[in-house]
């Protein structure tokens, strides 16, 4: 069946993220809709639509959009530009705990669903979320654009969070779109509202407990040479922070050309306190 407007708004409790929701049930991106109209719509408006034609990812990759992924697009804005790149590691946080903080459902807070740095959510190896964020300059504001894709229901092509529920054998639950949408609205404003203005550090903590890398060792390749370190956590730029095998800190950018971001990691030597 096609998104349920109603339903939606019935279980949200926001004073502004999806008070303005606009449902397509065919749309060639959401994203794109967007940042076309963003002069033009209220803060906090979403977009949501069963079926994309052109949706986008990272890098201008395409976005497979099957029945059953919430597919939607949102518009926040933000004036300090150093929050930009912490933006989707809220988003992807946000997500998590929309799932796991679920009411009433204590037996979700062991669901295997992590986040991979720097904008997407897995279960095991699999692929269940990818998030992506646009901002525009304008009248002194950065006005980001937020689009997330999530399987709800869709086990195809990879699980999906209905599929994680049954394999836990949670029996007595089943997520609709209407209610992920709305649980993560809940959720992220009020962090949203936190993160304008104390900026990502008290959410550091809880998203470096839900992703994949803590400890990870990645490898590094240098003029040939292979160069192992372990993943520590971010660091005050958003970037990963590691050390070496002699204890030497460093922060990990990706190289810009490879799909996946550990295939193609450099390092720079930062302070130890950063």
């Amino acid at each position: 069946k096609g998104f349920v407007v109603a339903e939606f708004q019935s279980l949200l409790r926001t004073k502004w993220l999806g008070r303005d929701v606009r449902y397509f049930p065919s749309i060639a991106s959401t994203q794109d809709f967007l940042r076309e109209q963003f002069r033009e719509v209220p803060l906090g408006t979403v977009i949501v639509t069963d079926e994309q034609g052109s949706g986008k990812g990272r890098g201008g990759n395409s976005w497979t959009s099957p029945a059953g992924c919430l597919m939607f697009s949102f518009l926040t804005k933000v004036k300090e530009g150093t929050l930009l790149p912490f933006f989707q590691y809220l988003i992807s946080l946000a997500l998590v705990r929309a799932i796991k903080e679920y009411p009433h459902e204590e037996s979700l807070q062991n669901l295997p669903i992590q986040i991979k740095w720097p904008n997407d959510i897995y279960s095991g190896n699999q692929k269940i979320c990818g998030v992506l964020c646009n901002s525009e300059y304008f009248e002194k504001e950065f006005h980001i654009i937020s689009g997330v894709g999530i399987n709800v229901s869709n086990c195809e092509p990879t699980t999906c969070i209905n599929q994680l529920l049954q394999n836990a054998n949670i029996k007595n639950l089943e997520f609709s779109r209407e209610t992920v949408l709305a649980e993560f609205c809940n959720s992220f404003e009020s962090m949203f509202e936190t993160f304008r203005i104390e900026g990502f550090a008290p959410f550091n903590d809880q998203y470096c407990e839900h992703w994949l890398h803590s400890n990870q060792k990645v490898v590094i390749m240098e003029a040939a040479h292979e160069v192992p370190v372990w993943i520590l956590g971010l660091t005050k730029n958003g970037y990963l922070k590691a050390k070496d095998e002699q204890g030497v800190i460093y922060e990990l950018h990706p190289d810009g050309n490879s799909l996946d971001f550990f295939q193609g990691l450099l390092r720079k030597k930062i302070q130890s306190s950063v």
